[in-house]
């Protein structure tokens, strides 16, 4: 039997050699940045710019009209809707173009969920300070102000006035999307869709950079999130009623919500794993490997999973977020190796680097991963291991990372 053909569109680094090692046969869709970590030679790749390049469509048509693909997969930002392009344009049944920008643009997913009545929030896209005005006078101040768009916490924030929200307008040099706050836990939850039955894999709590701050960075994530089984049974079924609705009916996605005193409300949802090592924490505690999974349920090789999903234990991750400042010295990582419940470390910055406000998912300078045999332990676990790392700088006090209580 000949292996199963996929597409893989902007695949992150490693996935082409885990699917060479399932007998996947990977066509790999690339671009000049990415070729040295997506592609190894052994793989067959087409390199251009991907989003962009109109040969995109006829030369992977071409490859599949000689030997057929099964799917275009990406389980990248960038690759999601370059590869639904593909999946219609090769008549492919995998994630259609409009359930990809119905995810990706916030006022279209918006629109999409209050046309089914589901998860309502106040909101409105604002090119000027009168729109935000009028939004403030509905529901009141705090708003949250986002790129329509954006990803990584980029350009999120809060504003607790009509100046500030002028301000982050013509910063923006573009609309924003503006939205009531939403007061309560965040939580993201991970889940995989087999011919448009949902099966949530995982509830992960959220720890962010909050109002003090007027940005929503997030500095933590621990799974299973301490929630009542009822509670769970509501995050589940709304997630399930918003994926239905957003058109979803094959692969991963990552859904943000908020437990509001109204119920829950989404923030955002994409279809692909969620980021910040949540696939390492999902395969920690359910044993289920979401990039492994994406590629064996696109090729054909494995049964879908059941609910509930089991789970062992509980893991953690807490991010690096020292105060501004040029790094002099970086120390005690090395000294958490083979240490009880410690499952990974990484620290980002080196001597010379210079420290960023923590805006966004990206000033962050690195992490510590660990599990416990539930939540408060594999906190506890990554606050102990926090504290043993010392970044060292010019106005900057040792890192640290927001653990709650």
């Amino acid at each position: 039997m000949p292996e199963p053909r996929l597409v893989l569109v902007g695949p992150s680094p490693g996935l082409t050699d885990r699917a060479a090692v399932l007998g996947i046969d990977a066509f790999v869709v690339t671009s000049p940045e990415k070729l040295a970590g997506s592609a190894p030679a052994a793989a067959p790749a087409l390199v251009l710019d991907y989003v962009r390049d109109p040969l995109l469509v006829p030369l992977v048509q071409a490859a599949h009209e000689r030997t057929p693909f099964r799917a275009c997969v990406s389980t990248t930002e960038d690759g999601l809707l370059p590869a639904a392009r593909l999946d219609e344009a090769l008549e492919l049944d995998w994630v259609s173009v409009e359930t990809v920008e119905a995810m990706r643009d916030k006022v279209r997913m918006r629109e999409r969920l209050a046309w089914a009545g589901l998860s309502p929030v106040a909101t409105r896209l604002c090119r000027s300070v009168e729109d935000v005005e009028e939004l403030a006078a509905e529901v009141g101040l705090p708003l949250v102000l986002k790129p329509p768009d954006g990803m990584a916490s980029e350009g999120v924030q809060l504003v607790s006035s009509v100046a500030d929200a002028e301000a982050a307008i013509s910063a923006a040099g573009g609309p924003l999307l503006a939205e009531e706050f939403l007061d309560g836990p965040e939580l993201s939850v991970e889940s995989f869709s087999f011919h448009g039955r949902h099966v949530v894999l995982a509830v992960t709590e959220k720890t962010v950079l909050g109002r003090g701050r007027g940005r929503f960075v997030e500095v933590g994530h621990a799974l299973p999130a301490r929630l009542a089984e009822e509670a769970r049974a509501e995050v589940v079924r709304v997630v399930g009623e918003v994926l239905d609705a957003l058109g979803l009916a094959e692969g991963a996605a990552h859904t943000e919500i908020k437990l509001t005193p109204a119920g829950v409300r989404v923030i955002e949802t994409h279809n692909r794993p969620g980021g910040d090592h949540i696939l390492e924490l999902v395969r920690l505690v359910t044993d289920v490997d979401l990039d492994e999974l994406t590629l064996r349920w696109a090729a054909g090789t494995v049964a879908a999973l059941e609910e509930p999903v089991p789970t062992r234990g509980a893991a953690a991750i807490r991010f690096l977020v020292p105060p501004p400042g040029r790094v002099e010295s970086v120390a005690g990582a090395d000294s958490l190796a083979g240490t009880a419940g410690v499952a990974a470390v990484e620290v980002s910055v080196r001597p010379g680097d210079e420290l960023r406000e923590v805006l966004s998912s990206t000033d962050r300078s690195g992490h510590v991963l660990c599990v416990g045999d539930d939540v408060p332990e594999a906190i506890e676990r990554c606050a102990r291991a926090l504290k043993r790392i010392a970044i060292g700088s010019a106005r900057a006090e040792p890192a640290r990372a927001l653990v709650p209580a």
